[in-house]
């Protein structure tokens, strides 16, 4: 990945309107009059500090008149109030599209002398009130008193502008969010309302959430999919960013425009690690734009060359490509990689047509690596032949922790040579997937067996193959004597008539990956097992 200075850093608007919604105006408008009342209060104290001064002056025959002229100056003690909340907002306003909500607390201060102005009018105000209702002998001494209460009033006015400043970040929208409005402004884009929910989080004070998901397959709350306008908006809002490491626009409508928007953020972007655009209308050309973006050459042949220099990418989805020939050169150029790539930890190769032939090309590159967790050869053409080198390489002991064969050809042959490689030789692998393998129970016993033995393998999942009596029967001693949990499974035994069968759970690698749910919690790690152990082998590798 190319990596891009900061030049070409987004200039933001001067038109501080331009980059808050008109719910974020309402909202700082309608929050600060919230505040008016403890406001009111330190004024109210101020004005009583200004009475009190009066009255100690000892002028019996004033004193009534001090009391009954100042409530008459309400008004224009409420204007000069409402003038100093007004500075207040402002100085957000001025600051809306700042990068950061403590830039207002910064630059609040600045408006201390306006602030300061109408406090000061407000005083002055009842001090003139009560200065018109005494007699001229009595003046000097209520002067010399409230020179005296100079320390409370100016204990009070700092209470009081404390109080404004606090109003101010409680409603402040997060800065990509403001960013991505002010950019649809700019380019005259209609604001996405799914892509700006999605952006109320400020990444920069909140490292966790540094991925960015705006799956269009998202059912928890309403979504309007991505289109390809919308990715030039996201690519001028994220470009030469710094803290969000991921991008998840999975199940939208891009199409090779949206690709090249992609792939024009990529070269600015160099934080940016992990990204995900399975699921949309993106064609070669698309695909092009994206291998330009990380590499100046073309197709996954060269993806697979720019990685073997690459030290940043840990993970890389390339699950259903659009390919034109059956030669493999795909699989043989991402062996090669692998033989010299120490960084990438995960590879998704699902959909790829792959042949045993390529497997065993493929094999000969892992077994040179010592760093890649989790390999999904999901949905291609492996067979038995191509298992057993897949079982010779676990032998080997590689780092291989999830290995995803679902919806492959090994049938019983391949899940032998899976169970003899399990049972002695590898104490790395955790989890197994072999789901919809026409493997029946001369492959499952063998299996079985081999997680007896093999304290490492956790998460075994077997749904989908021919389940007969013998699998059935092996699977639900595994469950009764505690070796497997149902957690960690995708099947159940249950008994009828004394025979022992299994229903399928709806638990796996990674269940929630095409579709999210529409209740309960997206990826929960029951369904997701492979999101515990990756974040596992994550952590450690970063220790």
């Amino acid at each position: 990945m190319v990596r891009g200075a900061q030049r070409g850093a987004p200039v933001y608007s001067r038109d501080p309107r331009k980059v808050m919604s008109s719910t974020s105006n309402h909202e700082i408008v309608d929050v600060c009059p919230t505040q008016i009342q403890p406001i009111s209060h330190y004024m109210t104290e101020m004005v009583q500090v200004d009475q009190e001064s009066a009255l100690k002056a000892k002028s019996s025959t004033s004193n009534q008149s001090i009391v009954d002229v100042c409530p008459t100056q309400n008004q224009q003690i409420s204007r000069s109030m409402t003038e100093m909340v007004q500075a207040v907002q402002e100085s957000a306003l001025k600051t809306m599209p700042s990068i950061s909500n403590h830039s207002i607390v910064d630059v609040c201060p600045t408006q201390n002398e306006q602030i300061s102005h109408s406090m000061t009018e407000t005083v002055q105000v009842a001090r003139e009130t009560a200065l018109k209702a005494m007699p001229s002998r009595v003046k000097m001494d209520y002067l010399g008193i409230c020179a005296a209460q100079n320390q409370k009033k100016h204990l009070l006015r700092a209470k009081m502008l404390q109080l404004a400043q606090e109003s101010i970040p409680k409603v402040m929208t997060s800065p990509l969010k403001l960013r991505y409005l002010d950019v649809c402004a700019e380019l005259n884009q209609p604001v996405n309302p799914f892509i700006a929910e999605m952006l109320q989080v400020d990444l920069e004070y909140v490292p966790s959430s540094s991925i960015i998901k705006i799956a269009g397959n998202n059912r928890l709350m309403p979504v309007k999919r991505v289109t390809d306008n919308d990715t030039m908006v996201l690519a001028k809002v994220l470009a030469n960013n710094t803290f969000v490491k991921g991008l998840d626009l999975r199940f939208n409508t891009l199409t090779d425009t949206g690709a090249e928007h992609i792939g024009k953020l990529l070269q600015v972007t160099p934080a940016l690690s992990h990204l995900n655009l399975m699921g949309n209308d993106i064609g070669a050309e698309g695909a092009e734009f994206i291998a330009r973006a990380l590499h100046h050459t073309q197709s996954l042949i060269a993806l697979a060359t720019v990685l073997i220099q690459n030290r940043t990418i840990k993970s890389l989805n390339v699950n259903r490509p659009i390919l034109y020939s059956l030669q493999e050169e795909v699989t043989i150029h991402f062996s090669g990689m692998l033989e010299v790539n120490y960084c990438l930890q995960e590879l998704h190769l699902s959909k790829h047509e792959m042949s045993d032939v390529a497997v065993e090309r493929l094999c000969e590159g892992l077994e040179r690596n010592f760093t890649l967790r989790f390999l999904d050869l999901s949905c291609n053409r492996i067979t038995c032949d191509g298992v057993k080198c897949l079982a010779t390489l676990l032998k080997q002991n590689t780092a291989l922790e999830i290995l995803d064969l679902s919806s492959n050809r090994m049938e019983d042959d391949g899940a032998m040579h899976l169970g003899d490689a399990l049972s002695m030789y590898n104490n790395n692998l955790k989890a197994l997937a072999v789901v919809s393998n026409n493997i029946t129970g001369k492959g499952l016993v063998p299996l079985s067996n081999a997680i007896k033995t093999n304290s490492t393998l956790s998460y075994v999942y077997i749904w989908g193959n021919k389940l007969d009596e013998a699998s059935c029967v092996a699977f639900a001693d595994l469950l009764n004597t505690g070796r497997l949990t149902p957690e960690c499974t995708d099947v159940e035994p249950y008994v009828v008539d004394g025979r022992v069968y299994l229903a399928e759970l709806f638990h796996g690698l990674r269940k929630h990956y095409y579709w999210t749910p529409s209740y309960g919690v997206v990826d929960h790690p029951i369904s997701n097992s492979s999101l515990p152990i990756r974040a596992d082998y994550q952590s450690f590798s970063q220790d």
